[in-house]
């Protein structure tokens, strides 16, 4: 069954810039006076290279669809979509680990360099990146005029 690829684009448009945006703020706290204040520099240069190809993949797609008009409707295979949804939501799950095990894994007095927890989780990261990587492609890809 196919679906509205507009409708969808916007969907997983506002599910992306809203988690660069909640987990954005939450990282210029932590950077500036939270735990990882003096790793500031380590941090966002780890975490840019994991959302900026991905932000800028969808914003591309839009703006080039809106370039475009609406020369008819657009549709999308709905499995396709769902499928792009949760390896997004997955992504951000890998994302976010590295920061929810560096406090559970160091002791209670004991604080260890964010950029080791990166190093551990950049091997797993790998493997959700990249099938999030081709499922978008696929997905900004696939939409054909319905009809």
């Amino acid at each position: 069954m196919r679906i509205a690829s507009l409708h969808c684009r916007w969907r997983l448009t506002w599910l992306w810039f809203g988690f660069a945006t909640v987990f954005g703020a939450y990282l210029a706290w932590d950077t500036t006076v939270g735990r990882h204040a003096a790793e500031a520099k380590e941090v966002v240069s780890w975490i840019l290279p994991h959302l900026s190809p991905f932000l800028t993949l969808i914003l591309s797609a839009l703006v080039l669809e809106a370039k475009e008009g609406s020369q008819g409707a657009k549709t999308v295979d709905r499995r396709l979509f769902r499928l792009t949804l949760l390896l997004s939501i997955v992504y951000f799950g890998a994302l976010a680990l590295p920061f929810l095990v560096d406090p559970l894994g160091s002791g209670l007095y004991e604080k260890t360099a964010i950029a080791e927890s990166f190093k551990k989780c950049e091997l797993w990261i790998q493997g959700p990146q990249t099938l999030m990587s081709a499922a978008l492609g696929v997905f900004f890809l696939s939409s054909k005029k319905s009809g």
